[in-house]
């Protein structure tokens, strides 16, 4: 059988999606499957190796991150056999190996190999799985592998090539902790690929294994409120979630509590330079220092007295309000000029507290030129009040500091009245703590959100539970 051939392309392929679900069985040699067709190439290529063998190409695919999908193409495979072969090879078997950060075996679900008889790089109602059986092939322990065994041999002819996928489910994890994780898959070696000419294995050659590149795992496409701490007075945070594959850049990121009983003081009016910082003593609007950032998967505290809250907890915040401690640094807060000076001077700008019976907190973002700011999260907790007002800023007209002097408008947002409530867990001890982290229920498109969601949208009663403080940890 010598000059005979067979070459395989592996190209790593994704989508954007993906996050993970669990597995503890191992594979399983399939039953028959769907025919699967080979289509002639015109491949002329052969073997340079001695005797018969098999080619192997790693290319990766030009996306790298992804969130939650049922079926993520994770690879695709092409098996190619050149003209010169003097009789058809048979694909019998093939072995993929895992690693990166993801566990497999609890993280990742049912791994598929699918015929793609297209070749559109894309799973297709109808293209036949192959080496499935009753059980699902998974990943029996983190960076193993998975072997597809064919019930049936798939014939590809001299000058014909066969195109595959990997399709993994990776829909059933939700959970922050995946945030940032890899995904790598892989056929780690020649005798990964088990091939056959009339009858007789092909000697796998010419392989050069190349690590796939990694696909990070990312839950949400923005920053989030993970928690808000009003009681105790002593121990009062806020808490913010990065739940994207990318670190963020806080710089130009604002917290605020401001809603005022006549209705004129609130954040979007920033741009103006006027009437968005509080004049009560009970709320606050403060910026982060340039160049804060959040990792991809971090939580970070935002204290309101940074000595309080390391008495409390014993452990530093983040960042701190007023009377920064343990290395927490100095949120900014603005002075009364137009536009405001911001520096890491606490004045009534970061006088308030969290109010116990409910207000809202703001988490947004402004360029410092636009007409309007770009919600990041809202979250109303508790019962509105004249002095804690719900935002719906529908229709508001804002003029910025841009060259032109035509207002922007905001977006169309849900009514105050159709925004849910927090129930409160009793004091002392009081925590708002997200529970999706996908704001489930949210709308995601026409919003005023930096990534087109429309924030007062969330369903706050069951993306919000009431429980006792864990700070750091989402």
């Amino acid at each position: 059988m010598r000059g005979q051939s067979l070459f395989l392309t592996v190209i790593l392929f994704t989508t954007l999606g993906l996050s993970a679900c669990g597995g503890n069985k191992s594979s399983k040699k399939s039953s028959a499957a769907a025919p699967v067709t080979s289509n002639t190439n015109g491949n002329t290529n052969s073997n340079t190796a001695t005797g018969d063998g098999l080619d192997l190409d790693v290319v990766a695919g030009a996306i790298t991150e992804s969130k939650p999908v049922a079926d993520l193409v994770a690879l695709t495979l092409t098996l190619a056999a050149p003209a010169a072969n003097s009789a058809a090879v048979e694909f019998e078997s093939l072995t993929l190996s895992a690693s990166g950060t993801l566990d497999e075996s609890t993280e990742l679900g049912e791994i598929k190999l699918v015929g793609d008889d297209n070749k559109n790089g894309a799973l297709d109602a109808g293209e036949p799985t192959l080496g499935a059986g009753a059980t699902p092939v998974v990943f029996s322990a983190d960076d193993g592998t998975v072997t597809f065994t064919l019930a049936t041999a798939v014939a590809i002819a001299p000058g014909a090539d066969l195109q595959l996928l990997v399709v993994v489910d990776a829909s059933v994890s939700t959970s922050p902790t995946i945030t940032g994780k890899t995904l790598e898959l892989g056929v780690a070696a020649a005798a990964d690929v088990t091939v056959t000419q009339n009858g007789t294995a092909i000697p796998v050659t010419g392989i050069t294994p190349t690590p796939a590149q990694p696909i990070t795992l990312f839950v949400h496409d923005h920053l989030l409120i993970s928690e808000i701490v009003p009681t105790p007075t002593a121990g009062e945070y806020i808490e913010l979630f990065n739940p994207t594959a990318q670190a963020i850049d806080l710089t130009d990121v604002y917290l605020t509590d401001t809603t005022d009983t006549a209705g004129t003081l609130w954040y979007y009016n920033l741009p103006t330079g006027t009437n968005f910082a509080p004049t009560s003593a009970f709320d606050y609007v403060v910026r982060f220092p340039a160049g804060a950032q959040i990792q991809p998967g971090q939580a970070i505290t935002i204290a309101y007295n940074g000595t309080d809250f390391m008495a409390t907890y014993t452990v530093a915040a983040d960042y701190a309000m007023r009377d920064p401690a343990g290395g927490a640094q100095q949120m900014l807060t603005p002075d009364t000029s137009n536009p405001p000076v911001w520096s890491p001077t606490p004045n009534a700008s970061t006088g308030g507290v969290l109010t116990n019976s409910g207000e809202p907190t703001i988490l947004f973002r402004w360029d410092g030129t636009s007409d309007l700011v770009q919600d990041l999260d809202y979250v109303f907790y508790g019962t509105a009040s004249a002095a804690n007002q719900r935002v719906d800023k529908s229709g508001v007209m804002i003029d910025g500091p841009d060259a032109d002097t035509t207002p922007g408008a905001y977006l169309a947002e849900t009514a105050a009245f159709q925004q849910p409530d927090i129930v409160l867990a009793a004091a002392p001890n009081t925590s708002v703590t997200r529970i999706s982290f996908t704001e489930a229920g949210e709308t995601q498109t026409g919003g005023n959100g930096i990534t087109g969601n429309e924030e007062t949208s969330e369903p706050f009663d069951t993306n919000f539970a009431s429980g006792v403080p864990t700070p750091g940890a989402p």
